[in-house]
């Protein structure tokens, strides 16, 4: 999973804690983002790829704030 930052200074935000479930997958890291955009998660995986109608929710949080997102692989989140 990739996450990446659509601001114009990375270096500001800090320390970013993100995680996500649903499907057959989950995970959760934290980072600081330092000048660079994107937030690659690698995981041991065990293979599984999520079903065509999964939906993977994602929280994302840095400095006061908080972001929920909803992700799916059909198109209609």
């Amino acid at each position: 999973m990739t996450l990446t930052y659509k601001g114009d200074n990375p270096s500001k935000v800090g320390k970013v804690k993100y995680k996500f479930s649903g499907g057959l997958t989950g995970g959760s890291g934290e980072t600081v983002l330092s000048g660079h955009k994107e937030i690659i998660h690698k995981s041991g995986s065990n293979g599984l790829v999520p079903q065509d109608d999964a939906i993977i929710n994602v929280t994302v949080e840095w400095e006061d704030t908080e972001e929920e997102l909803q992700l799916s692989s059909n198109g209609k989140h």
